[in-house]
């Protein structure tokens, strides 16, 4: 399953994007932090900060949020610019907040 989420922030407008994921009894499993800031940052809850340096330049952004059983994949514009594996056991999901990432 996919989000698809459309943006007109630029780097350094300290704009952020929060998702949730949570398992179908309504229990928090992850999430995903995207901030414009100086640098790109993408903090995701099983792996940490992020800081992918392949973001497109175009003010308007087209993301795309991916789970599978086994990875968190982040696309913009088309270009794949983060994939992490979720794999169940590889973090604690049940500390019920962001962690830090790579």
């Amino acid at each position: 399953h996919s989000l698809y989420i459309s943006t007109d922030s630029e780097s350094g407008s300290g704009d952020k994007i929060y998702i949730g994921m949570y398992k179908r009894r309504g229990d928090f499993d992850g999430g995903v932090r995207i901030s414009f800031n100086s640098m790109w940052e993408v903090l995701d809850r099983c792996n940490g900060y992020s800081y992918p340096t392949n973001i497109p330049t175009e003010r308007d952004k087209i993301w795309k949020i991916s789970r599978t059983a086994t990875h968190l994949a982040i696309s913009c514009n088309g270009m794949e610019v983060y994939k992490k594996s979720v794999v169940a056991g590889s973090c604690s999901y049940s500390e019920g907040y962001f962690k830090d990432l790579d």
